[in-house]
């Protein structure tokens, strides 16, 4: 986690309060909209992340953070990793991925210039060598920075995903 990278924290919050201020009215929203939720951000070199909490999630985050662990753990693995993963992203625009249990693997390869929505995503790792981890992502926005995407111009790309993501749910049995 890299805290020396800066970001336009205006164009965000911008971003961020039009997705706190969707109508909760809608029925096909993901339960996270339901209840009290905390936005929770973290950007690097490769990727930023938007994800809304509940106080559980929340609490679990501040754990892992003090463990020195990432906040969510089992997700990511770079491009060049050479972790097993579940799915891998390069140049991808628009994926969702929901309702999903990704056991003792990595869920994401992260490459470049992804946009990624997940959620009700279930991540399980059980490991001699390491922690054990056993959680639940309830709405996570993904998108991993390249040649196209970058930390300059991703806010643009975090609105277009936040809109799409809400276009979907409107459209579709979630």
């Amino acid at each position: 986690m890299e805290s020396k990278i800066k970001i336009n924290k205006n164009k965000l919050s911008n971003i961020i309060n039009k997705l706190l201020d969707i109508n909760l009215q809608e029925k096909k929203l993901p339960n996270i909209f339901l209840g009290t939720r905390k936005v929770y951000t973290l950007v690097t070199r490769e990727y930023f992340i938007l994800a809304l909490l509940d106080s559980n999630a929340e609490q679990r985050i501040n754990k892992f953070l003090e463990m020195g662990i990432h906040p969510f753990p089992g997700l990511i693995a770079p491009n060049y990793s050479q972790i097993q993963t579940a799915f891998k992203l390069d140049n991808i625009r628009n994926a969702i991925f929901n309702d999903n249990k990704i056991i003792n693997q990595v869920s994401f390869k992260l490459g470049s210039d992804s946009t990624v929505i997940i959620y009700n995503h279930n991540i399980s790792i059980n490991d001699e060598k390491y922690e054990s981890f056993d959680y639940k992502i309830d709405l996570l926005y993904l998108i991993g920075f390249g040649s196209q995407i970058t930390i300059s111009n991703f806010y643009n790309y975090l609105d277009e995903l936040i809109e799409f993501s809400f276009t979907y749910w409107r459209s579709s049995d979630v």
